[in-house]
C-alpha cells in the first residue's frame, strides 16, 4: 500500500493543531500537548478514510489519498478566510497562538525548536514498531506476502486500518509542528508541497526511518540555504528544485538499471 495523502494529512493536522486554541483560549501551555495529540489525531482520522474505503469497497488507495490531498488543502483555504480568521483581518490567517502554547526557537533568531527532537523520536519510534514488535513483523509480511498472512487468518482490513492511521497521525504531526513551531498560526500556502518532499524523502531513504531523516536534512538544508543565496548572491531560489530533483533522477536511474537486471530496487516494504 502506498499513501500519497501526506500533504492533505499534513494540512489536517495543521488544522487540528490549533482547535484546542480556538476552543479554550489563552489557558497556558497545557495547551501545547493537547494541540499536539489533536493534531495527530486529524492527521490520523484522515489517513483511515481512504483504508476504509479500501477495505469496505476495495477503493484504490493512491487515487484516494492523492484526491483528498486537494480536499484538506481547500479545507484549510475555506477556514482562514472565513471561520477561523479575525474579525477585522484582510488577511488570509488565524490569529496568533498565545506565546505559551508554542514551541520556543532553541537558538535566538533561528528556526529550530523542540519539534525536531520530537521528530526523531518519531523516527526511532517507528523503527522499533516495524523490526522489534510483533505488529511490525505482521505489517512488513503483509507488504510482502498479503496471500500469506491471509491463509494464516490474520485479518488483512485491521493492518490496513492501523497502518493507515499511524502513517496519517506522522503526517498530522508534522503540519502540527510547521504551526506550533514555525508560522505560529495558521496560514493559507503555509506547507508549500512538504507533505509531496515526504514521498521523495522516504524513497530516496529506501523506506527506512533513520534514513529519512538523514535525506530530510539533506532536503531541508537546501531550501534553507536556497533563500539565503537568493537574498545574499542573487541566486535563483529554483536552485534548490534542481538539487532537491536529481537524486530523484539519479534514484530513477539506479531503479531502472537494477529492474533490467533483475534485482529488487528495495529489500523493505511500505
Amino acid at each position: 500500500m502506498f499513501n500519497l495523502g501526506g500533504e492533505g494529512q499534513l494540512q489536517m493536522g495543521a488544522i487540528g493543531a490549533m482547535l484546542p486554541f480556538l476552543a479554550f483560549g489563552d489557558v497556558g501551555p497545557a495547551l501545547l500537548p493537547l494541540a499536539i495529540l489533536s493534531g495527530a489525531l486529524c492527521g490520523a482520522l484522515w489517513g483511515a478514510i481512504p483504508a476504509l474505503l479500501k477495505v469496505w469497497r476495495g477503493v484504490d488507495e493512491i487515487i484516494v489519498t492523492l484526491m483528498m490531498n486537494f480536499i484538506a488543502i481547500y479545507t484549510l483555504k475555506y477556514l482562514v478566510q472565513g471561520p477561523m480568521r479575525p474579525l477585522g483581518s484582510n488577511f488570509n490567517m488565524s490569529a496568533q497562538i498565545p506565546a505559551d502554547g508554542v514551541f520556543q526557537p532553541l537558538i535566538e533568531g533561528a528556526r529550530l525548536h523542540a519539534g525536531v527532537f520530537l521528530a526523531l523520536l518519531i523516527a526511532l519510534a517507528v523503527w522499533v514498531m516495524l523490526n522489534h514488535t510483533a505488529f511490525g513483523l505482521k505489517l512488513r509480511a503483509s507488504g510482502q506476502s498479503p496471500r500469506f498472512v491471509k491463509l494464516q487468518g490474520q485479518s488483512a482490513a485491521k493492518t490496513v486500518l492501523s497502518s493507515m492511521a499511524i502513517s496519517g497521525a506522522v503526517s498530522g504531526l508534522a503540519g502540527t509542528f510547521e504551526v506550533l513551531g514555525v508560522q505560529y498560526r495558521l496560514i493559507d500556502g503555509f506547507s508549500s508541497g512538504l507533505g509531496f518532499e515526504g514521498l521523495a524523502v522516504s524513497f530516496l531513504a529506501g523506506l527506512q526511518p533513520f534514513g529519512a531523516v538523514i535525506v530530510s536534512l539533506y532536503f531541508g538544508a537546501i531550501n534553507s540555504a536556497a533563500l539565503a543565496l537568493q537574498s545574499t548572491f542573487s541566486i535563483p531560489a529554483a536552485l534548490a528544485d534542481v538539487l532537491g530533483g536529481m537524486p530523484i533522477l539519479i534514484l530513477a536511474v539506479l531503479s531502472g538499471v537494477m529492474l533490467v537486471k533483475g534485482r529488487p530496487v528495495w529489500n523493505s516494504t511500505l
